[in-house]
């Protein structure tokens, strides 16, 4: 936990921070085997809605194969639709759930009202592919904290039937 004097972080209060993992409920008592949650947005986010500056993405892009796709992503007929929880994997450390199923505003970071290992909020576009859905983009922002967090859109293509990410552009860090 960050210590600041006039706005300026000076420090880190260790004692505090340990004073708050142990207050966090874990299964058997092992922080490093507890779930961690993650709230997702219960819709897939249209690029055009979010201001994003995808003109800078542009230039940055890792071959012509995802110009068709960087096309799509600029067109406003293309709209987004809600996310099915259902249809991702589980995996063993973390949970999703439902970005409306957490408190509004500010209170989703009030951590010590979980009995959850709360981890942070992922939001994610729909994938815009190109014609022949070899080559796609997506933005996807995951933050952490009031202040702890990144925008990237991330660059996929497919090798032998398998996406594979090509290259990761950062568009926000916080």
């Amino acid at each position: 936990i960050l210590v600041f004097d006039n706005n300026n972080a000076i420090g880190y209060d260790t004692a505090e921070y340990k004073k708050k993992l142990d207050g966090i409920k874990t299964r058997d008592g092992n922080i490093g085997d507890s779930i961690w949650v993650i709230a997702v947005f219960d819709t897939l986010i249209s690029c055009l809605n979010e201001n994003l500056h995808i003109e800078s993405v542009r230039e940055q892009l890792p071959g012509r194969g995802y110009i068709e796709a960087f096309n799509a992503m600029k067109n406003p007929s293309i709209t987004s639709q809600p996310l099915d929880l259902s249809k991702i994997g589980k995996r063993e450390e973390f949970t999703l759930k439902y970005y409306s199923e957490f408190p509004e505003g500010s209170q989703i970071w009030e951590r010590e009202n979980y009995d959850f290992l709360f981890s942070g909020i992922l939001e994610v576009s729909r994938i815009y592919f190109d014609r022949k859905r070899q080559f796609g983009l997506l933005y996807s922002s995951y933050v952490c904290g009031r202040l702890c967090g990144e925008g990237a859109i991330i660059c996929i293509h497919k090798i032998d039937d398998k996406w594979v990410i090509d290259k990761k552009i950062l568009l926000w860090v916080s």
